[in-house]
């Protein structure tokens, strides 16, 4: 099989490498449609245009993987290659390179999601997130999911009710296929049915590559049985390096190794995360598409309470509103239970288009250093 590679990161890389080994199978090029890197060659191979790729399939190429984590992009390019008849397409999981696990093109249960873009009967949503819950034990100045503001409700837990949960993920998967799918917060280790959620989340997307991300600092303290729901569901975990964790770091890794999970602490560095960045405009004169252009959340599909957001400020961002009573902003977002409901439009418009909330995102962005604080202010968000 003749191969092209979409992208020329280190994923790509990987991929290139990996699929070298099986001599049944050869990289023809890399393709990207960065004019900058096109023209060059890459481990002997040469970087190509979206045109010569469509000039070489099917003839000189069988079939294209693409090698990328961002959900935008992937969409994009979907989009490009089922424009230009390009059937034959694969996605290569991030947690292939991530974990360094096998690649086998021809295994269906395996690294690479094959589908046919001219005969999907449903779209594939490249990337999901589900918010499991709201609050948080740790305080963010600034929190980009607002869980140090939810966290100043007394006696109110904000959390997905287990079985909306199960009831939505079983009628999204009728709609869509999902690549990759990341059950977060605030912290999942403190959602009360996260076994529940783990199970769901691979029984309605088997193929899917999913993950908790944490905080971490709870996983010193979890039971035995959610190591082992974890593994069962070959769910990875991925450990976000705040300061506080990071003095656990060690004990952390230990942890996980002692159940044989997959797990990643991002790429950071040695120092953890250290800086946060805001980015909200309250005045509301953004130009939308500027500001969903440089956003790095641009792909972050989430669900919550039964809505599709385009991303968590859309999501959750009404609480800031709210809190500092600025304005008061109602969550939108697109309703999953509605009758109506129609996952194409989904598709193409979440991923693909701003929505409203957009205009409150600054093109531009600040950044200060990461700390805890029990007195959040507007001006930890506000540009």
């Amino acid at each position: 099989m003749n191969i092209a590679i979409w992208g020329t990161k280190k994923e790509a890389l990987y991929l290139q490498k990996k699929i070298e080994c099986d001599q049944q199978n050869e990289v023809v090029c890399f393709v990207d449609n960065d004019k900058e890197q096109q023209g060059k060659c890459i481990e002997n191979k040469p970087v190509y245009s979206f045109k010569q790729l469509r000039e070489m399939y099917p003839v000189q190429v069988d079939g294209v993987i693409l090698a990328l984590r961002n959900g935008y992009s992937i969409a994009s390019i979907i989009k490009q290659l089922q424009n230009a008849g390009i059937k034959n397409v694969g996605l290569m999981k991030p947690s292939a390179f991530d974990y360094k696990e096998e690649i086998k093109l021809n295994d269906i249960s395996g690294q690479i999601l094959w589908m046919d873009t001219d005969t999907l009967t449903k779209p594939l949503f490249p990337y999901l997130q589900i918010i499991l819950i709201k609050t948080c034990n740790l305080n963010c100045k600034g929190c980009t999911h607002f869980a140090n503001l939810y966290n100043k409700k007394q006696g109110k837990t904000d959390i997905y009710q287990i079985q909306e949960l199960e009831d939505d993920m079983k009628k999204l998967s009728e709609k869509a296929d999902i690549f990759r799918l990341r059950l977060l917060g605030g912290e999942p280790l403190l959602y009360p049915y996260l076994k529940e959620a783990m199970t769901f989340s691979r029984k309605y997307f088997p193929h899917a590559d999913i993950r908790i991300v944490t905080n971490g600092l709870l996983i010193l303290k979890a039971s035995e049985e959610l190591f082992h729901c974890i593994y069962n569901n070959r769910i990875g975990v991925d450990v976000s390096l705040y300061q506080p964790t990071m003095k656990i770091k060690n004990e952390i890794e230990k942890k996980l190794q002692e159940f044989n999970l997959n797990y990643g602490f991002g790429d950071i560095g040695d120092k953890g995360i250290e800086k946060f960045e805001k980015n909200i405009d309250i005045s509301g004169e953004n130009d939308p598409q500027k500001a969903m252009d440089r956003c790095h959340s641009k792909q972050c599909l989430t669900l919550l309470d039964g809505k599709l957001f385009k991303c968590p400020f859309e999501a959750l961002g009404d609480e800031f509103f709210n809190y500092f009573s600025i304005y008061n902003v109602c969550r939108k977002g697109y309703d999953l239970r509605d009758r109506g409901f129609n996952e194409a439009y989904i598709f193409d418009n979440l991923y693909l288009r701003p929505v409203d909330m957009c205009k409150y995102c600054a093109e531009e962005v600040g950044y200060f250093d990461w700390e805890n604080t029990f007195d959040p202010q507007p001006s930890d968000w506000m540009v």
